[in-house]
C-alpha cells in the first residue's frame, strides 16, 4: 500500500542481484469473498530470511524472517525466486540461490582494494626521496634551511618544470612510488569490467569511455536489455505466473511488453519485414510473433 510498482520491482531485482534470492510475501484475508487470494505483496529482505526444511520429501516446510523478532510464514505464502546454485550439501544450501557476487568475489575484493589503496595513497603520501650532500658537510640546521628554501622557490604550480641550482654537490635518492607505478587505475578498471561481466552489463554504460562511440553506446544499451533486463524480468514473470495468477483464474497470466523499448525497435523492424514477406503466415501468427497480445 505504501509502495509504487517501480519501487516494488526494484527491490525484487536488487535483492536478487545482491544475494541471489528474492522473497515475495503475500498477505491474504482469512475470511470473506476473497479468502485465500493475496491482496498485498511485500518484498522481504532476503538476507534476513531462512528456509525451514522438512527433510528430503519436504525441502521447504516454511520460512522464517529475523527482523526485530522472528516471524514464521507458510511456504505457500512466499514466492521464492532464486538463482541457480550448484552447491549441494546435507545442510540444504542448494535451497538458496547463489549470489553473483560469490562467483565474482575476487573481482569485488580487487575493486575494493583498489579504491581503498587509492584513497590511502592520497591521504598518506610520504616523502618522494632524499636530497643529500655528496661532501657530507651539511648539518641538521643547514639541511632544514635547504628544505625550506626548496619549498619556497621550487614547489607549487608556478615553479613546475623549473631548474634547481645549488653551489653544493648534491645527489638524489628516489624511494617514492607514483599512483601510475602502483597501477591502481588499471586494477580498478579491470575489476569493473569483471563485475560488469558477472551481471551482463556493458561496461560502456558505467562511464567507461575508453572505446565508447555513438554506435558502441547504442549497441551497449541494446545488449543491456537483451542480456540483463529481459532475462531478469522473464524470471520474475514466470515465477509470479506459477505462484500468483492461478489464485485469480485459469486463463490469466502476467506479461511484460518488451516491444515498447526504443533500443529494440530495430529488431522489431526486422521481424516486421520478415513477416510481411512470409505470405503463408496468418495475421494472428504475425501478431503473436510481434508480441501483440490481445
Amino acid at each position: 500500500p505504501a509502495q509504487s510498482y517501480n519501487a516494488w520491482i526494484q527491490e525484487i531485482i536488487a535483492f536478487g542481484k545482491l544475494t541471489g534470492n528474492r522473497y515475495i510475501y503475500g498477505l491474504k484475508p482469512e475470511t470473506g469473498a476473497n479468502q485465500g487470494k493475496f491482496k498485498e505483496l511485500y518484498v522481504l529482505p532476503s538476507q534476513k530470511v531462512e528456509i525451514n526444511s522438512g527433510g528430503i520429501f519436504e525441502p521447504v516446510k516454511s520460512y522464517s524472517l529475523e527482523y526485530n523478532g522472528q516471524y514464521k510464514m507458510a511456504a505457500e505464502d512466499i514466492c521464492h525466486i532464486k538463482n541457480f546454485n550448484p552447491d549441494y550439501d546435507g545442510t540444504g544450501s542448494h535451497l538458496y540461490g547463489m549470489s553473483p557476487l560469490k562467483a565474482g568475489l575476487r573481482s569485488l575484493d580487487t575493486n575494493n582494494e583498489a579504491v581503498t589503496t587509492g584513497a590511502k595513497y592520497l591521504q598518506n603520501q610520504t616523502a618522494r626521496g632524499v636530497l643529500m650532500s655528496d661532501e657530507g658537510d651539511i648539518n641538521e640546521v643547514q639541511a632544514q634551511q635547504l628544505k625550506e628554501k626548496f619549498r619556497q622557490n621550487y614547489q607549487g604550480s608556478n615553479s613546475a618544470g623549473d631548474i634547481v641550482i645549488t653551489p653544493k654537490k648534491l645527489s638524489w635518492i628516489n624511494f617514492g612510488r607514483s599512483a601510475s607505478d602502483l597501477s591502481i587505475i588499471e586494477q580498478y578498471n579491470a575489476s569493473i569490467k569483471d563485475l560488469c561481466n558477472i551481471y551482463n552489463v556493458p561496461v560502456q554504460l558505467l562511464n567507461n569511455t575508453d572505446s565508447s562511440t555513438y554506435n558502441n553506446m547504442k549497441e551497449a544499451k541494446k545488449a543491456l536489455y537483451q542480456n540483463a533486463v529481459i532475462p531478469e524480468m522473464l524470471k520474475i514473470r514466470d515465477e509470479l505466473n506459477r505462484w500468483l495468477t492461478p489464485q485469480f483464474g485459469n486463463n490469466l497470466f502476467i506479461y511484460f511488453d518488451f516491444t515498447v523499448i526504443p533500443e529494440l525497435q530495430e529488431e522489431m523492424d526486422k521481424v516486421v519485414d520478415q513477416m510481411s514477406k512470409a505470405w503463408w503466415i496468418t495475421a494472428n501468427e504475425t501478431r503473436s510473433a510481434m508480441s501483440f497480445v490481445s
